[in-house]
């Protein structure tokens, strides 16, 4: 009898010994997720920054290039209005 409970209380130990191991690595495993899931967070929150910064970046661009065009077209306009002289023309026709 006294064998019966030598066993049983081997066999109790080792599944309490398993289960703290199983609840450990458990444990270890869903922290682990949790870390990388807030640093995955984290870089798509900085990918979204600078894709916002581009757009924003990108858009200033279009507002320069749209005004040097402007500008451009105004002094084409200006420039086919005024009179040529007519020296210049004279060297243009020869």
């Amino acid at each position: 009898m006294k064998l019966y409970f030598i066993i049983a209380a081997i066999v109790a130990s080792l599944g309490v010994l398993g289960g703290t191991a199983y609840f450990a690595y458990d444990y270890g495993k869903e922290s682990e997720k949790a870390r990388t899931a807030a640093q995955i967070e984290e870089y798509r929150d900085n990918q979204k920054l600078l894709i916002d910064k581009l757009a924003k970046a990108q858009a200033h661009e279009r507002i320069i290039v749209k005004t040097k065009i402007k500008t451009i077209r105004k002094v084409i306009d200006d420039c086919a209005a005024s009179p040529i002289h007519s020296t210049i023309l004279e060297q243009l026709r020869n």
